[in-house]
């Protein structure tokens, strides 16, 4: 027994795993940044509908689309001691359905606007429906197989990379597509291409090396008793409650951020070229803001993380609601890049590390499912940009934001396992 455990204790921070997490994420990101759901996702929606509020919505079905089935993955998971299995099925179910996409605007796209909507949003529902399962069984993962100063930097690692290869992807791969071939072909190829490369991320994941998670026979034998209990962590776990409400107010940012691209192209009249370096300069302002996210995230700063983000994230739509210039729109997809991948990291990582083993999928899963309101914001804001127009909104956007800073200020620095 005591080889055994010895064994076991040896995965934790395995450099081999550290590589397939990374290589994976990798090329996740780099995959999904040649459909940027920021910058080029919503001018793909916006060649098949006039409407702003399908623009919004097509971006929220990407990012929250994940969140529907996370509580009845957590439930399952709960007494779970092995999730690689179950991950490896969600990788499949993601790169089909992400795959299909451009075949399906390859064969309906020049034919029927409305149908090609249609079955596009029925893939990249499949697409984050799956993800909501895969997101429980990856921070598990996560949580078990690296300590909390390792995974932080191992984060940061991985979204340096992905930023580098997102740039090069959406710049080199994403401008010439858009430049040289005409719409709606120029869409299809780019989900086939990123699906090829989503789909060699997932295999070199494969042999990822898992050792079982400490569980305890779970009292919580229904459905209902485990959503109670969920429910339970929140009204007694302070820290937890200030990290939602903070998280939600950060998703502030996306009240707006899938409108600033067909801002600027109404303006300046920019095309296939100018869209895709927008995109790439917003994922290197990610890449760039991971080495300093990394190093404070390794030396327990996430807390600092989340504030500077907040005010990275204020200076961008600030000077948008002040001027309007061609180049400004590159510094603020700069920034918003930066707090975006900020936003995530730290708040990431202080719910992993705030999390008990036993309960940890509950955990994310409440976590996940209560701040997945913020993720369908850009549909409130195509209807305020619709109504009110972009000032406006853009006004909105920043008093989220704001208050965000505000309540970051309340969050502890270092996050104690609850037991």
């Amino acid at each position: 027994m005591a080889g055994n455990k010895g064994n076991m204790t040896q995965l934790i921070n395995l450099n081999k795993n550290k590589k397939r997490v990374i290589v994976q994420g990798v090329c996740l990101v780099g995959a999904m940044a040649l459909a940027d759901q920021s910058v080029v996702l919503p001018v793909i929606v916006k060649y098949f509908s006039n409407s702003n509020l399908m623009v919004g919505v097509f971006t929220s079905l990407l990012r929250g689309g994940a969140i529907v089935m996370q509580l009845y993955a957590a439930f399952h998971a709960r007494n779970d001691a092995f999730v690689l299995s179950k991950l490896k099925r969600v990788f499949a179910f993601r790169f089909l359905s992400w795959f299909s996409i451009g075949l399906i605007i390859l064969l309906l796209g020049n034919y029927s606007p409305a149908l090609t909507l249609l079955f596009f949003g029925i893939s990249l529902f499949i697409f984050s429906f799956s993800a909501g399962f895969g997101t429980i069984y990856f921070q598990e993962i996560m949580g078990k197989m690296f300590t909390k100063q390792f995974r932080g930097k191992l984060i940061a690692q991985r979204q340096i990379l992905a930023g580098l290869v997102s740039i090069i992807g959406v710049v080199g791969v994403s401008g010439t597509i858009l430049q040289k071939i005409p719409a709606p072909y120029s869409f299809a190829f780019l989900f086939l291409i990123s699906g090829l490369i989503m789909g060699i991320g997932f295999l070199y994941f494969l042999p990822f090396k898992e050792k079982p998670a400490r569980k305890e026979d779970s009292s919580f034998n229904t459905f209902g008793s485990f959503i109670r209990s969920a429910v339970l962590f929140i009204r007694t776990d302070r820290q937890l409650r200030i990290q939602i409400i903070t998280r939600l107010f950060s998703f502030g940012f996306l009240l707006m951020i899938p409108f600033i691209i067909l801002q600027a192209k109404s303006i300046y009249q920019i095309g296939g070229k100018e869209i895709a370096w927008m995109a790439g300069v917003q994922m290197a302002g990610a890449m760039l803001a991971n080495l300093l996210w990394g190093k404070l995230s390794s030396r327990g700063n996430d807390k600092l993380i989340i504030i500077l983000s907040f005010i990275l994230n204020l200076l961008a739509y600030t000077s948008l609601l002040i001027m309007q210039n061609y180049f400004l729109y590159f510094i603020v997809f700069f920034l918003v890049g930066a707090s975006v991948d900020g936003y995530r990291l730290a708040f990431t990582n202080l719910l992993l590390s705030r999390a008990p083993e036993k309960h940890r999928p509950a955990y994310v899963a409440v976590y996940n499912n209560i701040i997945a309101f913020g993720l369908f914001f850009a549909i409130p804001g195509g209807l305020i940009l619709d109504t009110f127009g972009f000032q406006v909104l853009n006004i909105v956007a920043i008093t989220l934001l704001v208050a965000g800073t505000v309540s970051a200020l309340f969050l502890h620095r270092d996050c104690v396992p609850m037991e």
